[in-house]
């Protein structure tokens, strides 16, 4: 091989990725916010997870929920 060949293959072993099928695929992410505490409100956000389940969405398998309490 010749060097330059070498030190490419070497920077992209170091600093590259190879998609590797599906892996790489991020799941989309859904924002709920809600006013008041966690522990007063969980009822709409595990009343919203199970609307999003029935049309297919699975939290944590093919969306990631982020949850923010205020």
């Amino acid at each position: 091989m010749r060097r330059s060949t070498v030190l490419l293959l070497g920077a992209f072993c170091l600093f590259g990725r190879v998609p590797a099928g599906d892996a790489d695929v991020k799941a989309p992410r859904v924002g709920f916010i809600e006013a008041g505490s966690q522990q007063a409100n969980q009822i709409f956000l595990d009343s919203f997870r199970d609307g999003l389940r029935t049309l297919g969405w699975i939290d944590g398998n093919n969306i990631v929920i982020l949850d923010r309490w205020a």
